[in-house]
């Protein structure tokens, strides 16, 4: 899967795309970065690596922080969360 991080007013997945809009581009929320490392985490489990693109290198290297210190984002108050994940898990 390819994570593809903007301000493109669009957080669909699409054609193996995770589209993920942050809410005031380039600042990430702690609750999208919670979201952000529960996908990395899901396509790790299901033994798929997630590719990140981003316009700002500071979001990149932001995410790979995270997902090494993934405790310190917790998860929001159900009514500011959204994720939504949507793929094929092919069976052997």
């Amino acid at each position: 899967m390819v994570l593809n991080i903007s301000n493109r007013n669009l957080t669909v997945i699409e054609n193996g795309i995770y589209y993920f809009e942050l809410s005031d581009y380039p600042r990430i929320k702690d609750y999208e970065m919670h979201n952000i490392i529960t996908f990395i985490n899901y396509e790790r489990l299901h033994g798929r690596k997630t590719d990140i693109i981003c316009d700002d290198e500071n979001v990149i290297e932001a995410v790979n922080n995270a997902t090494a210190h993934p405790d310190k984002y917790t998860l929001p108050h159900p009514k500011d969360a959204f994720i939504y994940h949507g793929t094929f898990i092919e069976i052997l």
